[in-house]
C-alpha cells in the first residue's frame, strides 16, 4: 500500500515512526496488527488535540468519549469522522481485515491530522508536553 495516502501524517516528525510501524505490519501482511495500530493512532491524535488545545484530560478512553469531547469543543468535523470510523469498527471482524479496510482507516487518519494541523498548527511536537 502506498504511503502517499498518509501524506499529512508523514509531514509530522513525531508521527513518522508510528506510521512506519503500521507499514511494517502491512509489508508482513499482518493486516490485523496494522489495523489495530492505525486505530490506536487515530485515538492518540484525538487525545493529543483535546489535551494540547482544549486542556482536557480524557480518563476513560473510548471512541464514544472522544466523539463527545470533540463535538463539545467545536470539532464537529472530527467528531463526524470518528462516527464514520466507529461504524466501520463495529462491522469488522479483526481476523478478516483487508487492505481496503486499512486504506479506509489510513485515509481518515490523514484527514484528521490534516484538519488538526490546518486549524491548530503542529500540536504533535514532542517537546511541548
Amino acid at each position: 500500500m502506498e504511503k502517499e495516502i498518509v501524506y499529512n501524517v508523514n509531514k509530522i516528525e513525531f508521527l513518522k515512526p508510528k506510521i512506519d510501524k503500521i507499514y511494517n505490519f502491512i509489508e508482513k501482511e499482518n493486516y490485523t496488527e496494522s489495523y489495530k495500530c492505525a486505530a490506536n493512532l487515530i485515538e492518540f491524535v484525538c487525545i493529543k488535540l483535546l489535551d494540547k488545545v482544549y486542556k482536557k484530560k480524557i480518563e476513560n478512553i473510548n471512541i464514544a468519549t472522544l466523539i463527545s469531547n470533540l463535538d463539545e469543543n467545536k470539532e464537529g468535523k472530527l467528531a463526524d469522522i470518528l462516527i464514520e470510523i466507529n461504524s466501520e469498527y463495529n462491522s469488522k471482524n479483526l481476523n478478516k481485515i483487508t487492505k481496503l479496510d486499512l486504506r479506509f482507516l489510513l485515509v481518515y487518519l490523514d484527514e484528521i491530522v490534516r484538519s488538526i494541523v490546518e486549524k491548530h498548527g503542529d500540536i504533535f511536537k514532542e517537546n511541548e508536553d
